[in-house]
């Protein structure tokens, strides 16, 4: 859209030179232009003010509803992706604990990244599970971190107009399975299982289809919005 209007801009900012009957603009005399602009001047009152009317209503649309519209959408997507990192952090770090592991602040940060993770609990998730059995206040933390990241992603669903499929696709199955994980019987009867298993896919990028990813695809579709 924002290519096509711009196109039209071009083509009317031609036009209104074209049909105003008036002098090529100084800073454009001696140019290849002129002769261009002298070649098309048709002097036209009504293709000028079509032109002028249609410039004005696209300098308007620009102010009021598209430039706050990437701002809003900038904001949001900033917003998200520091909750996403956020979960990603606190999430691991209640796993770190919950292990008895002693790692630094910048250690936690470095398991964020999905390969890092894999290759630090790879052969040991069945152990962190386990643990997780035994400290219930853990995995409830756990869970209130997902409860958050679902929220802000209903968030942005609900006050963006979110044309990309695939984004709002895995927004929907991510806020979804989160309820579940929290609500559904199937779920809350055997809860750790389940929550590992979800936690597995996001932190480590683990795929039934594709099997472990070399991109975080949450951050990858955050980056489209």
């Amino acid at each position: 859209m924002e290519i096509t209007l711009g196109v039209l801009s071009a083509t009317a900012a031609v036009g209104m030179v074209a049909f105003s009957g008036e002098e090529v603009l100084r800073p454009l005399q001696g140019t290849r232009f002129e002769p261009l602009l002298h070649s098309l001047a048709v002097p036209n009152t009504i293709g000028f003010n079509l032109c002028i009317g249609f410039l004005t209503s696209v300098f308007f649309w620009w102010l009021v509803v598209y430039r706050p519209d990437v701002q809003r959408r900038r904001l949001l997507r900033a917003s998200l992706t520091s909750r996403y990192r956020d979960f990603k952090h606190n999430t691991i770090q209640q796993i770190v604990w919950c292990c008895g592991m002693s790692l630094a602040t910048d250690e936690i940060d470095a398991l964020r990244n999905q390969q890092q993770f894999q290759k630090e609990f790879d052969g040991r998730w069945d152990d962190v599970a386990s643990a997780l059995q035994g400290e219930p206040d853990r995995l409830k933390a756990i869970l209130l971190e997902l409860e958050l990241l679902s929220q802000e992603m209903q968030y942005v669903l609900n006050n963006l107009s979110v044309q990309d499929a695939q984004v709002h696709g895995l927004f929907k199955r991510l806020s979804e399975h989160v309820y579940r994980l929290r609500n559904d019987d199937t779920f809350t009867n055997d809860q750790v299982k389940y929550v590992c298993q979800f936690l597995w896919t996001i932190l480590a990028g683990w795929s039934f289809v594709d099997g472990y990813r070399k991109e975080d695809a949450v951050e990858r579709t955050l980056e489209r919005i």
